[in-house]
C-alpha cells in the first residue's frame, strides 16, 4: 500500500520498531519467516539486512525485515537503498 508524508513520519518509526526488538543481522542475504512474493534485492551492490523472525503468538507471521544498501563516498559510509519486506496474506 502506498504511504505518503516525509522520511521522519513514514519510515523512521518503522526504523526504530525492528530495533528495538530482538533482531538478526545479515549481510548480502534476505532472512524472512515466509512469503507470498519473491524477495530479492534488485542492486549489484552489497547490503545488510535487519531481521525480526516475528512472534509464537501470531505463528511468526509478524516477521519483518528492513534491507539497507550501504557504500562509501569519500570514505564515509552512505545509503543507497532502504527496501522492507514483510509478511502479506
Amino acid at each position: 500500500m502506498e504511504k505518503k508524508g516525509s522520511f521522519h513520519d513514514v519510515v523512521v518509526p518503522d526504523l526504530a520498531k525492528i530495533f528495538n526488538q530482538p533482531y538478526t543481522l545479515h549481510c548480502n542475504e534476505l532472512r524472512h519467516g515466509g512469503a507470498t512474493y519473491e524477495l530479492s534485492w534488485p542492486y549489484a551492490k552489497d547490503f545488510y539486512s535487519i531481521h525480526f523472525t516475528g512472534t509464537e503468538q501470531y505463528g511468526y507471521l509478524d516477521w519483518h525485515t528492513w534491507a539497507v544498501g550501504v557504500e562509501y563516498a569519500n570514505g564515509k559510509p552512505v545509503i543507497y537503498a532502504l527496501m522492507n519486506f514483510f509478511w502479506e496474506p
